[in-house]
């Protein structure tokens, strides 16, 4: 079984949300499990959003700068 390119950051976004996510349920305990989940989703989304616009500006700089 091999994983798209084109999926495999994605993948690897989830595991390091899911590891800090880990972390962050034993360090503040003192929330509620919605907050940990919420954040995990809000985290995924912003490190994916993140992972877009480096896309985008790769996309914009190779127009430019060629090699």
């Amino acid at each position: 079984m091999t994983i798209s390119h084109k999926y495999s950051p994605y993948i690897f976004i989830a595991i390091l949300c899911l590891v800090i996510a880990f972390f962050r349920v034993y360090i503040l305990i003192e929330f509620p499990w919605y907050f940990h989940v919420f954040g995990f989703f809000m985290q995924f989304i912003v490190m994916s959003a993140i992972w877009q616009l480096v896309g985008f500006i790769n996309r914009k700089l190779e127009k430019r700068f060629t090699f």
